[in-house]
């Protein structure tokens, strides 16, 4: 069957660590094609760089990603609906386009926790097989299993010490962040002057 991966976020911005994640999933279980969804989390608040700029740097990532295999493209399919995102209206608006196609969906440990928060969690899990990245040497799979169940998840640890709000705080302190992400997107994160101002 047909395989779709599933990336939802804001990449604000996008670093190493999500390209890590992108090609991990290429490797482990070989889609057809991974989509990069640009999303408005009504978990976390707004985003902190404005949304033409986001999908301006996601558009960057999977140029970058796409130099190792044309298997990467961008979604601003939710930064075009009005108000927050939802994932089970993404998985629904993919199924819709894909219906003979595995959907699966790639999320954080930390997600991974509060998954019984998400709306109509119940239905995500039949539309889509969950992909979930943890560090290596949580707990976290045997303190969540108990609303999954074993066949619509797989586990994969692995360590990413990057995170893009350090990155954004990092750059407006003026540290030295340009290493953390290809050239093009730190290029266009100082073009711009995107998170000069965070706090």
């Amino acid at each position: 069957m047909k395989k779709i991966a599933l990336f939802g976020g804001s990449f604000d911005p996008p670093h190493y660590g999500h390209f890590a994640l992108c090609t991990l999933t290429r490797e482990l279980f070989s889609p057809e094609k991974i989509i990069l969804s640009i999303s408005k989390n009504p978990l976390k608040g707004s985003a902190n760089a404005p949304e033409a700029h986001q999908l301006a740097m996601a558009k960057l990532m999977a140029e970058e990603l796409g130099k190792t295999g044309p298997v990467f493209e961008v979604s601003d399919w939710e930064l075009r609906r009005a108000g927050f995102s939802y994932t089970i209206e993404t998985l629904r608006h993919f199924h819709a386009i894909e219906p003979n196609a595995e959907l699966l969906l790639c999320i954080g440990e930390d997600n991974y926790q509060i998954f019984e928060k998400w709306k109509a969690y119940q239905e995500i899990l039949q539309l889509a097989h969950l992909v979930v990245f943890a560090r290596s040497g949580t707990q976290g799979e045997q303190q969540s299993s108990r609303i999954i169940p074993p066949e619509r998840y797989t586990w994969v640890q692995l360590d990413l010490p990057l995170s893009s709000s350090d990155l954004r705080r990092e750059i407006a302190e003026g540290q030295d962040w340009q290493a953390k992400m290809p050239s093009s997107i730190a290029a266009h994160i100082a073009a711009h002057r995107l998170y000069q101002n965070e706090k």
